[in-house]
Formats: C-alpha cells, structure tokens, sequence
C-alpha cells in the first residue's frame, strides 16, 4: 500500500525527533480510510499491528485512538467486546491527558457504527 512505501522513505529518516509519532499518524489515517471503505478485516490486522507499534515506542495518545478504532471494528465484524476496547481507549486518553481527542472519537464511534 502506499503507507507501506511511506513508511519504507520515512525510514531514511529515522534520526529525525517525532518520526514515530509521524509513523504511526499515517497508519492511523490509513485505518480510517479502511474502516470508511468497510474493509473491516484488513484493518483489524493493520490495527494488531499499529497497537504492537504504539506500545513500543510509547506513544500512547495514538494507542488510546487504535484501542476506540479497534471497538469499531469489532462492532462492525459483530464480534464481542467491542465495549471493552472503547473504554480501554478513552481510559488511556484521559489518564495520559488527552482528554480533547475524546469527544471527536465518540463522533467516530457513532458514524461508523451505526451505517
């Protein structure tokens, strides 16, 4: 895909500060677009990934936005427990004071569940 690429040229960059931050912000719009195109599968093991990522390089504002968009999907795939990721998600946002991306995922939730 083309985040792939992106990500391949981000890597002759890697000296420079926030690059994973940059990283994981492409995987995360990428994930949109799959989830907005209903390619619910292909998004949920984009997603394994992007939390294996996050969680490496501690960048927990970007975790906290997977774990919601991980809610949605399992909504979508009908799959159990999709609560138990949005609450993992806002949680993490508010004990790492990111409570300002909080109402703009509950839109999200709201728009892509409910199609």
């Amino acid at each position: 895909s083309i985040v792939d690429l992106a990500l391949k040229r981000l890597n002759d960059y890697k000296n420079f500060r926030n690059l994973n931050q940059l990283a994981a912000n492409l995987q995360i719009n990428f994930l949109l677009l799959l989830i907005d195109n209903k390619k619910y599968n292909t998004a949920l093991n984009e997603i394994e990934n992007l939390i294996s990522f996050c969680i490496d390089k501690k960048l927990f504002r970007h975790l906290g936005v997977c774990y919601v968009r991980k809610g949605v999907l399992f909504d979508n795939l009908k799959k159990k427990d999709s609560s138990q990721w949005y609450k993992k998600g806002i949680n993490l946002l508010e004990k790492t004071y990111n409570q300002d991306l909080i109402p703009e995922l509950k839109n999200e939730i709201k728009h892509y569940t409910t199609s």
